[in-house]
């Protein structure tokens, strides 16, 4: 069998422009399960306020997750000092 040729895919984590051109579209999809004929038909500034509510709340998880990382550790070091 011929070797496959994955150099065509890119960096991971990384989009191709034609993708990243239409990211805040396919988000929508990806993200919160919409199908792509109804997200193509919303308006432009709905696409852009439910993107800015994913960003709301990933930014809101990442800062749960961080706060909640710092208790562990709080705990954790409270548990082996003694207190």
């Amino acid at each position: 069998p011929a070797e496959k040729d994955w150099s065509s895919i890119g960096l991971v984590g990384t989009l191709a422009p034609e993708v990243e051109e239409r990211w805040p579209i396919l988000r929508l999809v990806v993200d919160m399960g919409l199908p792509l004929s109804e997200v193509e038909r919303m308006d432009l500034n709905d696409i852009r306020q439910l993107n800015a509510v994913l960003d709301m709340r990933r930014d809101h998880d990442s800062a749960a997750d961080a706060w909640q990382a710092e208790n562990v550790k709080k705990s954790q070091k409270e548990r082996t000092s003694g207190n």
